[in-house]
């Protein structure tokens, strides 16, 4: 973008090389009111949207392939690598005017469609492999369905497939997340259930209580089977055993743990999740 600041003002002189003035009183023609209206109004706002985006006019002019001002809008109003939940039932690609949205679905892209993309959220060359090896996204390779594994001259890159998840923050220092050490962008991280007892039943409608306990562990050890015995006034019936199991953990029900679903969840609402390029 050109620096209009540094524009000469040569008061009298040949147009273009003078600042735009208003006449000095009406009737008389010694002004370029249009012209200072026009140039006021477009410099302004030019300013103003590079101040917001913190740059600086390179003075150079724009051209359809470097533009400071479409590269202040991206600053400002999202630009490459910027994940979105997109509310739309159809693929952003397919409509008449679509934005520039590709939905998350661990597919492969072709690098040279989607230059700005690739440099913002490309580990670089020497995390590649690294980046592939621990299950994250974003790592070049030679295949277009990336079955040929990680190749940083490759022409495609893996996009994070976010499909059924729900995205967590990365916790590199594992604060919060346990796994969080040994993850990058992109990995996936099965459900699971934190270790927990129960200390006792009781079904107060059958005039059945069940004493033990029932230990649910989320381990590559099960522990060995915990008896649980059921007494219904006061006879005992044989006991049933329960043994400590990996992830994930079914009931008695075919269920996953819970009375009536197949999963452990939070209330949710779905959406499909996009990233900006």
């Amino acid at each position: 973008m050109i620096d209009y600041s540094v524009i000469p003002n040569t008061q009298g002189g040949g147009f273009p090389n003078t600042e735009g003035k208003n006449i000095s009183s009406p009737g008389v023609k010694d002004g370029t009111p249009w012209i200072k209206s026009f140039v006021d109004d477009i410099w302004g706002g030019n300013q103003a949207l590079m101040d917001y985006a913190s740059l600086t006019p390179s003075g150079s002019d724009e051209t359809a392939s470097s533009s400071q001002r479409l590269e202040a809008m991206k600053k400002c109003f999202g630009g490459p690598g910027e994940g979105v939940m997109y509310w739309g039932a159809i693929d952003p690609s397919s409509l008449p005017e679509p934005p520039r949205l590709l939905l998350c679905e661990g597919q492969f892209i072709t690098i040279s469609l989607y230059p700005e993309l690739v440099q913002a959220v490309y580990p670089g060359d020497l995390y590649n492999s690294y980046v592939y090896g621990r299950g994250g996204a974003f790592w070049k390779t030679a295949s277009p369905t990336g079955a040929t594994g990680p190749d940083v001259n490759g022409l495609y890159m893996k996009i994070p497939d976010l499909r059924g998840y729900v995205p967590r923050g990365l916790d590199a220092s594992g604060n919060v997340d346990p796994g969080g050490a040994n993850r990058e962008l992109g990995t996936i991280q099965g459900g699971g259930m934190q270790s927990h007892e129960h200390d006792l039943r009781s079904n107060v409608t059958d005039q059945t209580v069940i004493l033990g306990f029932f230990n649910i562990f989320d381990t590559s050890t099960p522990a060995p089977p915990i008896p649980l015995v059921s007494y219904t006034f006061g006879v005992p019936v044989p006991a049933e055993t329960f043994a400590a199991t990996t992830n994930p953990v079914t009931n008695r029900f075919g269920k996953n743990v819970g009375t009536s679903q197949d999963e452990t969840r939070g209330a949710n609402v779905t959406c499909q999740f996009a990233i900006r390029y």
